[in-house]
């Protein structure tokens, strides 16, 4: 029997500015975010495995914030520089053992020239560089177990397995 605690929750929002102090160039700040919550509660374990009962949910949502610059050196040549920054999380839950919790923040830089050579040649150029922290992680849970080649893994019940908890912080830096 599966009763329903709450109908999924969700928002999200955007504001955007834009300034122009010269006709060379345009800053535009924009915040954004998101958060989506779902949920429900299972009355009876299901009888496949025992161990899913109570709640099951996941959840997950960022806030942003972006700014960007555009500069024209003249009518050929322009550059565009890009920041976003902000938090993210997202998580599930699935009965009261079954937990996986992963706050962080991001932060993505790119820049860009662009040069028209012609009316039919334009060169770009740029980087791209994000940086991802995944900080006090939390998973609890049965240990994970390899997929591949192992078509039954997918079936696997998590009754009677013994479970592990893992608790990481993972920082990635991209160029």
């Amino acid at each position: 029997e599966i009763a329903v605690l709450a109908a999924p929750v969700y928002w999200d929002y955007q504001a955007m500015l834009v300034y122009k102090p010269s006709d060379a160039d345009r800053f535009r700040a924009i915040v954004y975010g998101s958060y989506d919550d779902f949920k429900i509660i299972l009355a009876n374990p299901a009888d496949a495995d025992a161990e899913i009962r109570g709640q099951l949910s996941e959840y997950s949502g960022f806030h942003r914030g972006t700014v960007e610059w555009l500069h024209k050196y003249g009518a050929r040549v322009e550059h565009e520089l890009n920041l976003s920054v902000g938090p993210f999380a997202f998580g599930q839950k699935a009965g009261p053992d079954l937990t996986l919790d992963v706050p962080g923040w991001d932060a993505f830089l790119r820049a860009e020239w662009r040069v028209r050579v012609s009316d039919r040649l334009r060169l770009l150029g740029g980087v791209d560089v994000s940086h991802t922290l995944m900080h006090n992680g939390n998973y609890n849970g049965p240990a994970l177990t390899q997929l591949d080649g192992d078509p039954m893994g997918i079936n696997e019940t998590i009754t009677g397995k013994e479970n592990v908890q893992v608790h990481r912080t993972i920082n990635l830096f991209q160029i």
